[in-house]
């Protein structure tokens, strides 16, 4: 579980320091919690499980990673079960690391560094 939420916490990482590239001053850094961060929270099944019956919803809990880890920790804590969701969650971090880091790098070295 340890090394599940180690990487939960960098492809999470990997998603806030595009924000932290872009933002022009620590002023406007709630702008894209409130856009991002929240929505992903509250419709991930962390505070309360979700389910619909609409296209749309199934749709976003499907990728959502937060999702699947919500659902698959509560899974594992309360019943001792392996599910689907945990082996949904690495996919999804892993991906989630491949595809921001190499952006990440791009956008800081540009605001750090002053690379073109």
């Amino acid at each position: 579980m340890l090394p599940l939420l180690f990487l939960a916490g960098v492809a999470f990482a990997a998603l806030g320091l595009p924000f932290t590239a872009i933002v022009p001053t620590i002023d406007h850094m709630n702008i894209p919690f409130y856009l991002v961060i929240m929505p992903l929270g509250f419709a991930s099944s962390t505070y309360f499980p979700l389910e619909s019956d609409t296209l749309l919803a199934q749709a976003w809990l499907v990728i959502n990673p937060l999702h699947h880890l919500a659902e698959g920790l509560r899974l594992l804590l309360l019943s001792g079960v392996w599910s689907f969701h945990l082996a949904a969650a690495l996919l999804l971090f892993g991906l989630m690391i491949l595809i921001l880091l190499p952006v990440d790098l791009r956008l800081l070295r540009r605001r750090v560094l002053g690379e073109r």
